[in-house]
């Protein structure tokens, strides 16, 4: 049976028993889609995509993939959901592009985004004119060139062993020509994947691969809103990104509670280091006018009294930029990045 692959098994004993496509009742489906139809057609139609095609597609997915079957009949809501949510941010589920597929994680059928798809989005929006996430292992040469060059990577064994993942990085060509290079190291992915304990996302080495990509590139595209040429719309990406996070397991689980206000530490008990690095951040802040992009990445970057100091001295420099704005002689800050960062 071509489907027993994907099948579960029932029944016990000896005699096994698998389930087939024609146990379940894809009237389920039918219906769930019918009520949607109207809407998920009219979201697709406005980014070029075809509904009939991708019913067609979706027809194939569920057929090869029992599981998803079962989930779709299951938990018709959350199949619409991941539908609707494919139509709106205007990715095909066309498997030979890898944009977007449907997937079971913590037993919940959503609808999953992968980094291909992300940039595509991006590329659509006129946010960047291309990006190519890499991830870097232990036998490789790599050196950083900052934030505005290309750097240097290189290997002797590409197709043999080159060691574990040792970090991963983005190269984003963006509309003006500019080039912005984004990294993470491989403890960074870690505490990710660490505080989603029940997500499947980073549980399977291959799918591993793909969420480092995934997250490296994400990161990085808080840097491309303040790049992009005037008039770009970033809804379809922030969108996807939320859900991915959020609904996928795959960022930061949101606090439940507000936290106290913690005591900002004095200049002499942050290392040095940590002060260079703020002191580039605020330097592209104040350029770009980019005051929340640097919050997310201070928050990605330091941890305790080292963060809560960066955050003060990040408030501390909007507000100044703030005031000097609202004099006469204020000028608006260049759109660009620093190509000097």
């Amino acid at each position: 049976m071509a489907y027993q692959n994907t099948a579960r098994q029932a029944g016990g004993g000896d005699q096994k028993q698998y389930k087939k496509e024609s146990d379940y009742d894809k009237a389920k489906v039918v219906t769930a889609l019918n009520q949607i139809r109207e809407q998920y057609a009219r979201t697709l139609a406005r980014h070029g995509l075809h509904t009939e095609q991708e019913i067609a597609f979706l027809w194939a997915i569920l057929t090869s993939n029992l599981n998803l079957l079962e989930k779709a009949c299951q938990e018709p809501e959350q199949f619409k959901r991941a539908l609707l949510m494919q139509a709106s941010i205007g990715l095909t589920l066309d498997p030979s592009r890898a944009y977007a597929y449907l997937v079971v994680r913590k037993t919940k059928l959503i609808l999953d985004v992968g980094y291909r798809g992300l940039i595509k989005i991006a590329v659509d929006e006129g946010l960047i004119k291309t990006a190519k996430p890499e991830l870097v292992h232990a036998q490789d040469r790599f050196e950083y060139k900052g934030p505005s060059a290309a750097p240097v990577h290189t290997n002797a064994n590409f197709f043999g062993e080159r060691g574990p993942v040792v970090g991963g990085y983005v190269i984003a060509t963006l509309p003006d020509g500019t080039v912005m290079v984004e990294t993470m190291t491989e403890s960074e992915f870690q505490e990710i994947a660490l505080l989603n304990p029940s997500s499947d996302a980073w549980k399977k080495e291959f799918s591993k691969g793909e969420m480092r990509k995934k997250t490296v590139l994400k990161r990085a595209s808080k840097w491309w809103y303040n790049s992009a040429v005037s008039g770009a719309d970033s809804g379809r990406l922030q969108s996807a990104i939320s859900y991915l996070n959020e609904e996928a397991g795959e960022g930061i689980p949101q606090a439940t509670t507000e936290p106290a206000e913690p005591q900002v530490p004095a200049d002499d008990q942050v290392p040095e280091t940590v002060k260079t690095r703020v002191a580039q951040i605020l330097v592209r802040a104040q350029k770009q006018g980019a005051w929340k992009p640097c919050a997310d990445y201070m928050s990605e970057k330091f941890k305790g009294k080292e963060l809560t100091w960066a955050l003060d001295q990040l408030k501390k420099a909007e507000t100044e930029a703030t005031n000097a704005d609202s004099g006469p002689d204020s000028e608006p800050p260049p759109a660009g990045p620093d190509p000097d960062q």
